[in-house]
């Protein structure tokens, strides 16, 4: 079983769906500060942001890679 799969059961933590618009969004806005994430990982940046505005809990997301590899030719 994934890590991240088990850890979500072990937890009672909930997984969330993000569509392309925000994924894209949210892999543009760190890129502007500097901070290039994949695709990918902007989906667990675009939940945090999210989550952390309405739950009173804690967040946390996993981003597993970077921007980088696709910069270079």
């Amino acid at each position: 079983m994934p890590a991240g799969l088990d850890a979500l059961w072990r937890s009672g933590g909930t997984a969330v769906a993000v569509d392309d618009e925000a994924i894209m969004a949210e892999h543009r806005r760190p890129a502007a500060e500097g901070l290039l994430l994949e695709p990918s990982s902007a989906v667990a940046s675009a939940v945090v942001r999210a989550q952390a505005r309405t739950s009173g809990g804690l967040v946390v997301a996993v981003g597993t890679a970077t921007g980088l590899k696709g910069l270079v030719g």
